[in-house]
Formats: structure tokens, sequence, C-alpha cells
């Protein structure tokens, strides 16, 4: 941890605001919607490769030997479950906003709500992670 892996946290998850905003752009032609999607897809794979390995050395080195384990699990196991239910999330709010809104307002919205979320895992990277993680 030379640099220490706070700053890969903190603009990691800054990538898939991006990707998905261009992902969102969904008044575009069929065939530059493609393009669009496919380059957010790769902008968004960027972010989450910044986020991985730093994310689970500061869990690892932020934690007593005997506890590794555990933090790696516990890692793991959020890594998980914040998928989960992000995507039950972004399900929920476009379920309910289509039953009063088109479909493209509704998808608006939850890319919108989307990006939101990535934001404040940027903000609650800089806030929670110590400046300095032990090496």
């Amino acid at each position: 941890l030379r640099f220490g892996g706070k700053l890969m946290l903190i603009i990691g998850p800054l990538f898939p605001v991006i990707g998905i905003t261009i992902i969102s752009m969904t008044q575009l032609s069929a065939s530059q919607y493609v393009i669009a999607v496919i380059i957010g897809f790769v902008i968004c794979a960027i972010g989450n490769g910044l986020v991985a390995t730093p994310g689970l050395t500061i869990a690892i080195f932020s934690m007593p030997n005997e506890k590794v384990g555990l933090a790696t699990g516990l890692y793991k196991m959020s890594g998980t479950l914040g998928g989960a239910f992000g995507i039950a999330l972004s399900t929920t709010v476009f379920s309910m906003l289509q039953l009063n809104y088109a479909p493209s307002v509704a998808a608006t919205v939850t890319f919108i709500v989307s990006i939101v979320l990535m934001i404040l895992g940027s903000l609650s990277a800089y806030m929670i992670i110590p400046k300095t993680v032990k090496s």
C-alpha cells in the first residue's frame, strides 16, 4: 500500500457514474445506443477494477492478523449483498415509476437514482476510510 487505496475507492465509483450516464442515453438510434452501451459498460468495468483490489486490500490491512479471514469474508459478502440490493432497488424504482410514467421516464429516473448511489459510495469512502493503512 505504497500510496494507499483510498483514492481508488473514491474515484472508482465515479466511473460507473459516467458509464451509467452514457448508458442512460436511450434517445439515441439503435445502432448509436449499442455503441453507447458498450462504451458505458467498459467505463463501468474500469471503475469496478479500480475498486475491487484496493477495497479488499484495505479491508485486510486494516484488521489485526487474527481477523483477516473475517474481514475478507465480510468484504466479499457486502459486495454480493450490495449488488443484490442495487438490482432490487433499481428494479423496484423502475417498476413503481412505470405504473404512472412512460418507460423512458421511469428508466431515466432509475438511472439517476443509480448515479446518486454511486456518488454516495464515493462520499462514504472519503469519509470512512482512514488516510493511512498499515502495510
